[in-house]
């Protein structure tokens, strides 16, 4: 590599990519229904790791610091919050659990058909 890619920025940069691909696999283990509840924990603890080399990066380079994970973000955020913002995203997350849900017992339904299937021809 040379001295230009060796730098604070482009391994900002590269973190930024990895965390958007790692997202995109989680979306699509949901969708997949492969493993979810363990890979999910996986990606998430890859995640917490990146997350934690960033902060150092943004402890050397406060600039490259998100806009969003600034304390005068934060604090905007907070006054323009408003009741009905709060709803819609209450709304929208029990929407997102009330599909996991009918997911869940699509597949324990699923299992439970073919144990009673084994019993079946085991005994």
């Amino acid at each position: 590599m040379t001295k230009k890619d060796v730098s604070l920025d482009r391994l900002d940069e590269q973190l930024r990519k990895v965390a958007e691909t790692l997202d995109r696999c989680a979306r699509l283990i949901v969708d997949l229904d492969l493993n979810t509840h363990q890979n999910l924990k996986r990606i998430g603890e890859a995640l917490q790791r990146l997350f934690d080399i960033e902060g150092e990066i943004y402890e050397l380079r406060p600039d490259l610091t998100p806009e969003y994970l600034t304390e005068e973000w934060i604090r905007a955020q907070r006054a323009t919050r408003t009741p009905e913002n709060e709803l819609a995203f209450l709304r929208h997350e029990a929407e997102a659990y009330r599909r996991f849900l009918k997911r869940a017992e699509r597949r324990i339904s699923e299992l439970e058909k073919a144990v009673k299937q084994d019993n079946k021809e085991g005994g």
